[in-house]
C-alpha cells in the first residue's frame, strides 16, 4: 500500500501541469482565450490602480506599507509600471478586440468600468478608450431605435383616426432619445403618409423653441403618384418673444400683410394622419386675415430630394412658396422700394427672414467628397438662383445630407451683403454709410434668428403645434419653371456659415451657439448624439503667445412633454437632470483625455430643459447645488468653471410658463456661486435680459445642501473639492437680495474670452496652486465653513452670509517704501508678493478679529523673492507685530530671485585666445566704446579701458546691473525677512501654508514661523532635484516631492499638518486660529458649548495599551456619533504634528469652551520609518519600533516644540503625563535625547499660561520624565494632579525590586512570613551533615513553589511607595483628582488659574522688579476673599467654582474690594519706585518734573519751582499728597 501511495503521489505531481493545462481548456478554446485576455486586463488594472496618486514616491511608500513582508511584490509592480507605454499599446488592442466579441459581454462592462476610473496621465489613453466604449454601449443601437420609430409611424398612419395618430407623433416629437440619424431615412419610406409624417415630425422637433402657427403639406408635382411623389412641408412660425428682432419690432407700426401666392389645390390624404382639427385651422386663418403680419413672422419650407441631380428641377418651385416682396425690416427708415430698382436702400428696408431646408440622400458620387468639397459643390448649385433667393427674402438655406446609419451632415448657407460700388459723386459718403448699415443689419440678422443669439424659450409650441396640420397638396406643373429676372438685380451672396456645419440651425437657437461668437469653433464628434461638443479658441489668443484660450463647450437640449405636477417635475429633474449632467461630463472627459485636443480650461456646460416643470425655484437651486457638489471632483478635474441651466417653470398647474436660468460658476475650483435669474423683457433696450430672482417670501435654507465641503469628511455631503455657496440664499438664514453678476445683461450676451485674471489663474492652477487673488474669497469661504461646523454643534446659531464673513484691504508699498492700505483691482500687483489686512468675523469672535495675510504670487516671475518683495513682506510682518495680531504666510515661491543684467547680455564681446579656434577658450569679456557709452550712465557695469592692436576695449571686471534685485542683494534681503520672521514668532502667532512649492528662503520662512500646513502636492526644499542630480553627476532624485514632500516634512516635524488642497489648508489655519486670542495679551476666546462640563467621561484608560485619542476626544461609533465620550468637549479635538514622533500626541482642544493646548502619551508601540537616501547606494529603508510611554529623541523634541508653540499662543496647557522615562540606549543618547529633554524644561520655564499636569488612571510618571514636568520648574503657572489609580516614582516597581528588594530580601521575607519555609530553615540549621542535602532540596522545592508569589508581593510593596496619597503627603502633587471628576474639577481649576493670573498681572508693578511669589499672591487673595465674603466663607476658598464666581464679580465692578486693593498696591509700588529714582537721580528728577510742571496744576507747579532752586534741599516727603 505504501508503495502504491508513493506511485500515486508521483503520478499526480508529474501530471499536474497537464491537468492544469487541460482545465484551462475544459470549456473550449474560446473560453481559454477569454480567461487569458481578462487576466491580462486584470493584471494591468491591479498594478496601475496602485499608481494613481500624483506622487510616484507616495505610491511606492503606500505599496511598502501594504506589502511589508513581500517587498519583491513592490519591486515587480514598479518594474511593470515603468513599462507603462508598451503596456498601454497592448491593452488598447485588447480592448478594441473584446468590444466586437459577444462572448465578453458579461465581464466587459465591469472591467471597462474599472479601467475608465484610472485617472493618472500615464493611463489616460487606456481610460479614454474604455470610456468611449462604455458611453457607446449605453446608447440604444441604430436598429433598435429605427424599429421603434417605424412602429410609431406605422401606428400613427393607421386607422385609429387623426387624433390618435397626432398623440403618437407628439410623443415622438418630445422623445428624449436622439433619433435624427434614424428619422431622415423615413423621408424616403415606401408609404407616402410616413414620408409626410416624418417631415412634419422633423420640423416640429427641430423648431420646438419657436411658435409654429401652421404647417401645410404639399405635393411638389401633381403628375406623380402618391407612392412616388415628393412632398414638401411649409410652415409659418413666429420668433420667440425673447428674440431681439421681435423685441425691437414690438413698438413699431406694423406693415401690411404679406403678399401670398395663390394657394395650390390640396388633396386629402387617405390616412388623414396629418390633417388638423378644422376649428384650429379656421381660427388661425381668420386670425391672419384680420390682422397684419408682423416683422417677426417667418415662413419655412422643407423638402426631401432623392439626389442633388433633382435640385435645379424642384428648387424654383420651392422658391414660389414665398412672397415676391420680403417683409419690411423693423429697422427700416424709409418706405420699401421695389425689387427692380437698383438701390441699396432696398436691402436696408427689407428683412431677409425665410428659410429652406433641403434633405438629400447621400449618393455614391458624393461619398468620396470631404466636407470642404461637398460645401463647394452645394454652393455652386445655389449661385444661379442668388437673384431669386434675394427677391424672395430667403435668409438661409440648409442642406441635410442623409447618410445611412449616421447622423446627417448639415451645410447652412446665409445671405451676405454685397460690396457696393464706390463712387466719386457727392452721395458716395451716403453709400458708404448705407453699406455699413447694411453690413451691421445683416450681421445682426445672421445671428438673431434660428442661429440662437436670443436663447429665451418662453412659449412651448408642442401642445398647440401637435394639433396643427393642413391637408397635403401638389404644385401644379405650370409652376414648375420660374422666369428669373436678372436685369438690375441686387443680390446678397450666399456663403456657408461654418459655425453651423453639421448642426441643424433651428437647434442652434436652443443651443445658443451664437453666444460663442468670441471663439473660433470646431465641432467635435460625440458618442452621445444628444450632446453637442465644441472646441473653442479665443479670437484674442495666439498659438505662441502667453494668452492661449482654449475651452470646450458642451451643450444639450433635454426634451420631454410638459410635467403637470410638482412631484413628477421634481422626480424628473432629480433623475433626468443628473443623468444629463453625467452624460455631458462623459463626453467632456472623452475630449479632455484625447491627446489630440489642446489643453483647455474654463470649460462650459449649457443644458436647456425644454419641458415646463412645476417646481419652486428654491428647491430647484438646492437640488442643482447638491448635484454639482456630488460631482465636484470630476468637474474640477475636467476644468469646468461655468455651467448654465435653463428651465421653464410653472409655479402652479394653471400658471404661466416662465423661463428661469441657473448660472453656476467656480473660477477658483474650490467653491460654487449659484445665481438664479428670470428671463425678463426690458422695455428700454427692447431685449430679454437676466433678472435676478428673489423669492417673494423669506425662505430658510438647508444647511445640509449648502455645506462648504473639503477634501475630508464634512457637514452636508460626501468628499469633493468644490464647495457650495449661493447668492440666491444664505446658509442657514434667508434668501439674499443681492443682484447676480449678469443682472440686467441681455441673455444673448456672448461668452467672453480669457482676461488678464483668467490667464494668471490658469497659470497658477496649472502649477497646482491657487491664484493669489483667489485667496481672499477662499478665506471668506473658509470662515463660512467654520460657521457651518459651529452651527452643526449649536443649532441656535445663525450663519452669516459669505459677504459678512470677512472684509479685507490690500497693503501696498508706495514709492518711499512705506506700506499703505489701498483698494485696487485684483491683478494690478507689480510684485511677486501680495499682502492684506483682514477682519474675520468668526464664531469665536463674531465682532471681528484682525490678521495680516502675506502671499506669494507665483504668476509673477515664478513667485521669486527680490528686494521689493522683501520690503513688502517685512513691512506687513512689522504691522502684525505692531498691533499684536496673527500673521499668515501663504507660500508658493521659487526662493530668491536669480537674474542677470539683460542690458549687458546683448552687448558684451569675447576676447578669444584664438579667434579661429574657439575651443581653445577665451581671455575676458569686454564692451566696445559705443556699447559702453550706452550703459555707462546707469552704472550697470565696471570696466577698465585697454588697447588691443589699436582697438579700444572696455574690459569688464564687474557687472552690477541696471535693475535691482538680480543677485546677492536678494540673499541679504532674505536674511532680513528671516530675522523678521524669527522675531514675529516670538511676538505674535505666525502661521504658514505651503502650496505648490517653497524653496530656499521660502523654506526657511515657513520653518521659522513654525506652524505649517503643507498641501499634499507641494514640496519644501532648499535645492531642486535637477541641481542635486547635476551635483552628484547622476540621476538620483526623480522629483522635488521626493526631497520635500509631505512624506518627508510631516514626518520630521517641519509641517504640522497636511491638507488635500489649498482650501482645506486655509480652513486648517483658521481652525488653529479659532483657539488663539485675537491679539497678544487678549483674553482667551471661550465659546459656549452644548457639551455639559459635569458630564461623565465615557472612556476610562486601562492598563492595557489603548489609543490615547479615545481618552481625549472619545471613541467613535457609527456615523458621527461617539460610543464613549472623551475628556474634552465633543468635536473640539484637533491634532497637530500627527505624523512625527508618534509616541507623543499633541494638539488643541476645548474644555467647557476654554481653548487649551494638549500633550498626551501614546501607550501603544509605534513604528519609526527612516527612508533610504537614493544618493547613498548603501543606505536602505529602516523601520524601528518604539515602545509606548517612553520619551525618545524625536518625541522629546516634539514635546518641547509643542510647548513652545502653545506658549507663544497664550493657551493654557494640559499634559496627560504617562511616561515611564526617557530611552537611554546608546543610539538614543547619540541622537541627543538628553538635549531634547532639557528643551522641555526650557519651554516649561518660559511658559506664561496655566499648565496642568495630570497623571491619568493606570498611568505612571517616573524618573527623568517626572523631573522635566515637575511643577517646581514654573511654580507660578504649573500644577500637578494625579488619579487615585495612578503611580509615580523614580523607577518602575520591577526595576526597583531588582535593586532594593533582591532575591535575598525576598527569601528573608519568605522565611519571615511562610511557616513551612521558616521550619525548613530551622531544620537546616539543626540538621546533621548527612541530612542537610535533603533539607536544602526541600527548601528549593518550596522556593520554586512560592517565590513567584513573594516576588509579586515585593513588587506590590515597592509600588505602594508610588501611590498618589504618598505623593500628596510629600507635597509632590497638588491634589488627587479621580477620573470621573477630572473634567469639571480641571475646568474650574483652569478658569481659576486664568483669573488669578489676570489679577497677578495687575498687581505687578511697571518694570517688574518687585516679583511676587505664589505664596504671597495666594495669601493676599485669600485674605481679600475672606474680607469680602466674611469669615464664614473661609472654607469656600478651596472651592474652585466659588472662587471663580468671586473673581468675575470683583473684576467686573470697578469699585469692588479687589479692584481697590489692586489699585492701592499698584500706587504704592509706583510711589516706592519713584522715590527710589528721585533719591538716586535728584537733579534729573527735578528737571523732569519741572518740564512737566505746567501740566500738573498751579499749586504743584509753584512747589516744584521752589524746590528746583536747590536740588539738595529736595525732600520728597514735603510734596503734596494730592
Amino acid at each position: 500500500n505504501a508503495e502504491y501511495m508513493g506511485d500515486q503521489d508521483r503520478f499526480v505531481m508529474e501530471t499536474q501541469p497537464i491537468v492544469q493545462l487541460a482545465q484551462r481548456y475544459r470549456s473550449g478554446l474560446r473560453s481559454c482565450m477569454k480567461s487569458v485576455i481578462m487576466e491580462f486586463l486584470k493584471l494591468y488594472l491591479d498594478v496601475e490602480k496602485e499608481f494613481q496618486l500624483n506622487s510616484l514616491e507616495k505610491s511606492i511608500n503606500l505599496l511598502r506599507e501594504k506589502y511589508k513582508d513581500k517587498l519583491h511584490v513592490v519591486v515587480d509592480m514598479v518594474k511593470s509600471h515603468n513599462n507603462i507605454a508598451r503596456k498601454n499599446v497592448l491593452i488598447i488592442k485588447i480592448i478594441n478586440y473584446i468590444s466586437n466579441v459577444s462572448t465578453f459581454l458579461d465581464e466587459k462592462n465591469q472591467i471597462l468600468s474599472e479601467l475608465a476610473l484610472l485617472s493618472h496621465a500615464d493611463n489616460s489613453k487606456v481610460a479614454l478608450r474604455a470610456k468611449q466604449l462604455l458611453v457607446s454601449a449605453r446608447q440604444p443601437s441604430y436598429r433598435v431605435r429605427r424599429e421603434q420609430v417605424e412602429r410609431i409611424f406605422m401606428g400613427a398612419v393607421g386607422d385609429d383616426g387623426p387624433e390618435h395618430g397626432a398623440k403618437k407623433l407628439e410623443k415622438l416629437i418630445h422623445s428624449e432619445t436622439a433619433f435624427f440619424d434614424v428619422l431622415p431615412e423615413f423621408f424616403y419610406h415606401e408609404n407616402h403618409l410616413v414620408r409626410v409624417a416624418a417631415l412634419e415630425v422633423y420640423v416640429r422637433r427641430a423648431y420646438i423653441a419657436y411658435n409654429i402657427l401652421s404647417l401645410c403639406n404639399y405635393r411638389l408635382s401633381s403628375g406623380d403618384t402618391e407612392e412616388t411623389a415628393l412632398f414638401l412641408v411649409e410652415f409659418q412660425f413666429l420668433l420667440p418673444t425673447s428674440h431681439p428682432h421681435r423685441a425691437a419690432a414690438s413698438g413699431m407700426n406694423l406693415p401690411s400683410p404679406d403678399e401670398r401666392p395663390e394657394e395650390l389645390p390640396r388633396v386629402r390624404s387617405s390616412g388623414g394622419i396629418v390633417t388638423l382639427a378644422h376649428e384650429i385651422v379656421n381660427m388661425i386663418s381668420t386670425l391672419h386675415q384680420d390682422s397684419k403680419a408682423t416683422p417677426y413672422e417667418r415662413l419655412g419650407v422643407m423638402v426631401a430630394l432623392p439626389s442633388l441631380n433633382e435640385f435645379h428641377t424642384h428648387f424654383p418651385n420651392l422658391l414660389q412658396r414665398f412672397p415676391s416682396t420680403p417683409p419690411p425690416s423693423p429697422f427700416a427708415t424709409s418706405p420699401t422700394t421695389t425689387f427692380n430698382s437698383v438701390n441699396s436702400e432696398y436691402i436696408k428696408n427689407v428683412e431677409l427672414v425665410h428659410i429652406i431646408n433641403i434633405a438629400v440622400m447621400m449618393t455614391p458620387d458624393l461619398v468620396a467628397n470631404d466636407d470642404e468639397e461637398l460645401s463647394a459643390t452645394l454652393r455652386k448649385l445655389l449661385i444661379p438662383h442668388d437673384c431669386l433667393i434675394t427677391e424672395k427674402g430667403i435668409r438661409r438655406i440648409t442642406f441635410v445630407i442623409i447618410i445611412h446609419h449616421e447622423y446627417p451632415r448639415y451645410f447652412t448657407y446665409r445671405t451676405k451683403p454685397p460690396a457696393l460700388p464706390e463712387s466719386g459723386s457727392s452721395n458716395s459718403l451716403d453709400k458708404m454709410t448705407t453699406s455699413s448699415a447694411i453690413e451691421n443689419n445683416v450681421s445682426v440678422n445672421s445671428v438673431a434668428s434660428e442661429s440662437g443669439v436670443a436663447a429665451a424659450v418662453v412659449v412651448q409650441c408642442g401642445t398647440v403645434a401637435a394639433n396643427v396640420a393642413v391637408m397635403c397638396g401638389s404644385v401644379p406643373a405650370s409652376q414648375s419653371t420660374v422666369e428669373l429676372q436678372h436685369q438690375q438685380c441686387v443680390t446678397l451672396s450666399l456663403e456657408e456659415d461654418t459655425i453651423y456645419r453639421h448642426l441643424e440651425p433651428a437647434l442652434a437657437f436652443q443651443l445658443e451657439v451664437a453666444r460663442m461668437a468670441m471663439f473660433s469653433l470646431k465641432i467635435l464628434p460625440t458618442s452621445n448624439r444628444k450632446m453637442h461638443l465644441y472646441m473653442g479658441k479665443g479670437k484674442g489668443s495666439s498659438s505662441g503667445g502667453q494668452l492661449q484660450d482654449y475651452r470646450f463647450f458642451v451643450r444639450a437640449i433635454i426634451r420631454h412633454s410638459d410635467l403637470v405636477t410638482s412631484e413628477t417635475s421634481f422626480d424628473y429633474l432629480k433623475d433626468e437632470g443628473e443623468k444629463i449632467l453625467l452624460e455631458a461630463l462623459d463626453e467632456l472627459e472623452l475630449a479632455f483625455s484625447n491627446p489630440n485636443n489642446k489643453p483647455t480650461d474654463c470649460n462650459h456646460i449649457f443644458l436647456n430643459f425644454v419641458p415646463s416643470v412645476i417646481i419652486d425655484p428654491v428647491v430647484l437651486t438646492d437640488h442643482v447645488r447638491n448635484m454639482i457638489v456630488r460631482r465636484g471632483v470630476r468637474l474640477v478635474r475636467l476644468r469646468v468653471t461655468q455651467a448654465e441651466l435653463r428651465f421653464v417653470i410653472i409655479h402652479s398647474p394653471d400658471g404661466i410658463p416662465t423661463p428661469f436660468r441657473l448660472l453656476v460658476s467656480s473660477e477658483s475650483g474650490y467653491f460654487l456661486n449659484l445665481d438664479m435669474y428670470r428671463e425678463r423683457y426690458d422695455s428700454v433696450s427692447g431685449q430679454t435680459v437676466y433678472h435676478t430672482w428673489v423669492p417673494e417670501s423669506t425662505v430658510a435654507r438647508s444647511r445640509s445642501t449648502t455645506a462648504i465641503i473639503g477634501g475630508t469628511p464634512h457637514v452636508g455631503g460626501p468628499e469633493s473639492k468644490i464647495r457650495s455657496t449661493s447668492d440666491a440664499g444664505n446658509l442657514g438664514s434667508t434668501a439674499s437680495t443681492k443682484k447676480g453678476p449678469f443682472h440686467g445683461m441681455p441673455i444673448n450676451t456672448p461668452y467672453l474670452g480669457k482676461g488678464h485674471m483668467d490667464a494668471k489663474r490658469g497659470v497658477a492652477q496649472s502649477m497646482g496652486t491657487t491664484y493669489v487673488y483667489d485667496y481672499p474669497e477662499m478665506i471668506r469661504q473658509a470662515v463660512l465653513k467654520l460657521w457651518i461646523t459651529h452651527a452643526a454643534r449649536n443649532p441656535d446659531v445663525s450663519i452669516p452670509s459669505a459677504d459678512d464673513a470677512a472684509v479685507y484691504s490690500e497693503l501696498v508699498l508706495d514709492n518711499l517704501g512705506n506700506i499703505h492700505v489701498m483698494n485696487r483691482h485684483h491683478g494690478e500687483n507689480t510684485l511677486g508678493m501680495v499682502a492684506w489686512r483682514f477682519t474675520l468675523f468668526t464664531p469665536e469672535y463674531p465682532g471681528g478679529r484682525e490678521v495680516i495675510v502675506i502671499a506669494n504670487d507665483i504668476t509673477h516671475k515664478m513667485g521669486s523673492i527680490s528686494t521689493q518683495e522683501v520690503l513688502l513682506f517685512f513691512k506687513a510682518s512689522e504691522l502684525a507685530r505692531k498691533f499684536g495680531i496673527p500673521r499668515i504666510f501663504l507660500a508658493a515661491n521659487s526662493g530668491a530671485r536669480i537674474g542677470v543684467a539683460e542690458e549687458i547680455k546683448s552687448l558684451f564681446k569675447v576676447s578669444w585666445v584664438d579667434e579661429c579656434n574657439p575651443e581653445k577658450g577665451f581671455n575676458y569679456l569686454y564692451l566696445t566704446p559705443q556699447d559702453y557709452k550706452k550703459v555707462s550712465a546707469s552704472n550697470s557695469v565696471m570696466a577698465s579701458v585697454i588697447e588691443v592692436e589699436g582697438e579700444t576695449r572696455y574690459k569688464i571686471s564687474t557687472i552690477v546691473g541696471q535693475e535691482d534685485g538680480i543677485g546677492v542683494e536678494n540673499l541679504s534681503g532674505s536674511g532680513w525677512i528671516a530675522g523678521e520672521t524669527s522675531l514675529a514668532y516670538n511676538s505674535v502667532v505666525t502661521l504658514s501654508m505651503v502650496s505648490c512649492r517653497t524653496i530656499g528662503i521660502g523654506a526657511y520662512l515657513v520653518r521659522l514661523g513654525k506652524r505649517v500646513v503643507q498641501v499634499d502636492n507641494s514640496h519644501v526644499i532648499l535645492t531642486g532635484a535637477p541641481a542635486l542630480n547635476k551635483l552628484l553627476g547622476r540621476q538620483v532624485y526623480s522629483s522635488n516631492t521626493q526631497l520635500g514632500g509631505i512624506q518627508i516634512m510631516c514626518e520630521n516635524g517641519v509641517s504640522h499638518a497636511h491638507a488635500s488642497d489649498d482650501f482645506q489648508g486655509i480652513f486648517t489655519l483658521l481652525l488653529w486660529l479659532s483657539y488663539i486670542p485675537k491679539s497678544k495679551g487678549a483674553p482667551l476666546p471661550i465659546m459656549p458649548t452644548l457639551d455639559p462640563i459635569d458630564r461623565p467621561i465615557g472612556f476610562v484608560p486601562s492598563k492595557t495599551p489603548y489609543d490615547v485619542r479615545y481618552m481625549l476626544a472619545g471613541k467613535p461609533g457609527r456615523g458621527n456619533s461617539l460610543d464613549l465620550s472623551g475628556f474634552f468637549d465633543s468635536g473640539s479635538w484637533d491634532e497637530i504634528l500627527g505624523d512625527w514622533a508618534r509616541t507623543v500626541v499633541v494638539g488643541r482642544a476645548r474644555l467647557g469652551g476654554i481653548p487649551m493646548g494638549v500633550i498626551a502619551v501614546e501607550t501603544r508601540a509605534v513604528d519609526l520609518a527612516i527612508p533610504a537616501d537614493p544618493a547613498n547606494l548603501q543606505s536602505e529603508r529602516k523601520v524601528i519600533q518604539q515602545a509606548g510611554m517612553v520619551w525618545f529623541p524625536d518625541s522629546a523634541y516634539k514635546t518641547a516644540q509643542a510647548i513652545e508653540d502653545l506658549g507663544r499662543e497664550g493657551l493654557p496647557l494640559i499634559v496627560f503625563a504617562n511616561w515611564r522615562g526617557f530611552s537611554g540606549g546608546m543610539r538614543d543618547m547619540f541622537d541627543q535625547v538628553l538635549k531634547f529633554g532639557a528643551y522641555i524644561v526650557d519651554a516649561l520655564r518660559d511658559f506664561t499660561a496655566p499648565i496642568i499636569v495630570y497623571i491619568p488612571p493606570n498611568g505612571e510618571l517616573r524618573g527623568g520624565a517626572w523631573v522635566v514636568v515637575d511643577p517646581t520648574i514654573n511654580p507660578r503657572y504649573m500644577e500637578l494632579y494625579a488619579d487615585a489609580e495612578s503611580r509615580g516614582g523614580i523607577l518602575e516597581p520591577q526595576g526597583l525590586v531588582e535593586i532594593k528588594y533582591r532575591r535575598k530580601d525576598i527569601l528573608r521575607t519568605m522565611r519571615r512570613l511562610d511557616p513551612e519555609y521558616r521550619s525548613l530553615c530551622s531544620q537546616l540549621s539543626a540538621a546533621a551533615a548527612n541530612k542537610r542535602a535533603e533539607v536544602e532540596a526541600a527548601m528549593r522545592r518550596r522556593e520554586v513553589r512560592i517565590y513567584g508569589v513573594y516576588h509579586n508581593i515585593a513588587i506590590n510593596f515597592v509600588e505602594l511607595h508610588d501611590t498618589p496619597q504618598r505623593m500628596l503627603d510629600k507635597r509632590a502633587i497638588h491634589g488627587i483628582v479621580n477620573w470621573s471628576e477630572a473634567r469639571p474639577f480641571l475646568y474650574w481649576r483652569v478658569r481659576r488659574l486664568l483669573l488669578r493670573d489676570r489679577v497677578w498681572r495687575k498687581l505687578e508693578p511697571p518694570g517688574g522688579r518687585e516679583a511676587l511669589t505664589v505664596s504671597q499672591v495666594t495669601g493676599m487673595l485669600q485674605r481679600w476673599f475672606v474680607e469680602s465674603e466674611g469669615t464664614v466663607a473661609t472654607h469656600l476658598w478651596e472651592n474652585n467654582e466659588t472662587v471663580v464666581r468671586w473673581y468675575e464679580s470683583q473684576l467686573e465692578d470697578e469699585s469692588s474690594l479687589l479692584n481697590r486693593y489692586i489699585d492701592g498696591m499698584r500706587r504704592d509700588s509706583i510711589r516706592r519706585r519713584m522715590e527710589q529714582l528721585v533719591l538716586e537721580y535728584p537733579e534729573l528728577a527735578v528737571e523732569t518734573l519741572s518740564d512737566y510742571a505746567p501740566q500738573l496744576g498751579p499749586q504743584l507747579h509753584a512747589v516744584l519751582t521752589n524746590y528746583a532752586k536747590d536740588a539738595n534741599n529736595l525732600d520728597p516727603s514735603n510734596l503734596p499728597t494730592d
